[in-house]
């Protein structure tokens, strides 16, 4: 569907920080949606999956929606205490 490794090394040259987890994943959803405009890409979807509820961070789909080529992500954005300035750009980030 796509190589994500691709996706994340050249988000990677782009933007070395990111102001949160929600800085991270919209980021990723538009390189992914840049690199990749065939696909369909959403955030925080809401899904049942046996009975439970589940918010994605991402997902990802075939223009069609087929269900067995689906891809859910679930981003973590961990941080350490950092004041930067990155082309103009001042970042805070919590320990």
């Amino acid at each position: 569907m796509f190589d994500m490794e691709d996706v994340m090394n050249k988000l990677s040259k782009e933007r070395q920080v990111f102001h949160s987890e929600a800085d991270f994943q919209h980021s990723l959803a538009w390189k992914i949606h840049k690199m990749y405009p065939n696909l369909n890409i959403r955030l925080e979807k809401r899904e049942e999956i046996n009975g439970e509820e589940f918010y994605l961070d991402i997902f990802i789909a075939p223009k069609h929606f087929r269900s067995d080529k689906i891809c859910a992500l679930e981003l973590k954005y961990k941080t350490k205490r950092l004041k930067i300035t990155i082309s103009n750009e001042d970042y805070h980030l919590k320990d």
